[in-house]
């Protein structure tokens, strides 16, 4: 017997089980590969999958990353990538998932460590992965090159999120983007990947940065302030006022050719008049952002676009519920 890892995957429910040898020969948490599979197998019927499947079964030392993704038909791609560290496990997962198609979703879902055969006393001893914060990945918005991208970090136990900019050869990461209270993060990358703009969202409201290549670093650049960004026209009627203000964002929409960006402030509001609800109202300022040869921006062009939507009212009103008992 030697000790082993496996992984099984659900792929209706689109969820995993991993069973592996956290422990070296003797310990009390030794099993071999097939004891492995036996017990993610029992353990995916119990929780009512018909035919899960085996996605990985092994006898190695080292670092796993259990890696899904969707290919251009919409397909859910899985692989689990293995190393002798916790990033290169990560670096062969996603390889895994390119060479089967892979283009959208990558998600890197489990890292686990695990003991095999191999193993002899002279083998360092592993890094339990299970006292990392970090409980799964995003990998989104890659680079033109394909060999940036931005890594979003799920942490054990607490709501927030973890943004950085990540060398996928080798998971370095190049820098933390966003916020500490920032939930969501997307980029939009120049078309020779020299330059991106950073969106970074919270519930109700969002925010662009933007970075130059320079010197090998991304470096920030100052944008114009917020408040001397023109206010998108929400072009309110006689007696409508704001009742509330749903969204309000100033995002990146696209690089263009000359370098310049295009990027769009949002406010989303509700309408009331006369203490009744009327109306909804998206309203954008979309502007071109010009950088001279200093990096100071600049705006050179504002266009405004309105979408209104009519709150509808019933008409008849609604019966009154009938009492309990009666």
């Amino acid at each position: 017997m030697f000790a082993g890892d496996a992984v099984m995957w659900d792929p209706v429910g689109r969820r995993f089980v991993a069973d592996y040898s956290s422990t070296p020969e003797g310990g009390k948490d030794y099993l071999s590969a097939e004891q492995a599979m036996e017990t993610v197998q029992k353990t995916m019927h119990k929780q009512g999958v018909i035919d899960p499947v085996a996605v990985w079964k092994s006898d190695r030392t080292g670092y796993f990353a259990v890696c899904s993704a969707f290919n251009a038909k919409k397909e859910t791609v899985v692989g689990v990538g293995v190393g002798a560290t916790e990033a290169e496990s990560k670096v062969h997962g996603l390889e895994q998932l390119r060479k089967a198609g892979a283009v959208t979703g990558l998600f890197i879902a489990h890292r686990y460590e695990s003991y095999g055969k191999d193993y002899t006393p002279d083998t360092p001893p592993l890094i339990d992965l299970n006292t990392s914060p970090v409980e799964n990945e995003e990998i989104s918005s890659l680079s033109p090159d394909g060999r940036l991208a931005l890594s979003t970090a799920h942490s054990r136990g607490w709501k927030l999120q973890r943004l950085d900019l990540v060398d996928i050869q080798t998971f370095e990461p190049l820098m933390e983007l966003g916020t500490p209270t920032t939930l969501y993060g997307s980029i939009i990358w120049s078309e020779d990947g020299k330059r991106f703009a950073f969106f970074g969202e919270e519930r109700a409201w969002g925010d662009t940065s933007v970075y130059f290549l320079e010197d090998g670093k991304y470096q920030p650049v100052t944008l114009p302030e917020r408040e001397k960004f023109p206010d998108p026209e929400l072009e309110l009627k006689p007696d409508e006022h704001v009742f509330k203000t749903t969204n309000d964002a100033v995002r990146p929409k696209a690089w263009l050719k000359s370098g310049d960006l295009e990027i769009e402030h949002v406010v989303a509001v509700m309408l009331d008049k006369d203490n009744e609800k009327i109306a909804t109202v998206e309203a954008i300022a979309t502007m071109t952002i010009h950088f001279d040869d200093a990096k100071v921006a600049t705006i050179t062009s504002v266009a405004q676009a309105t979408t209104r939507k009519p709150i509808e009212h019933d008409l008849v009103p609604k019966a009154p519920a009938a009492k309990p008992g009666l």
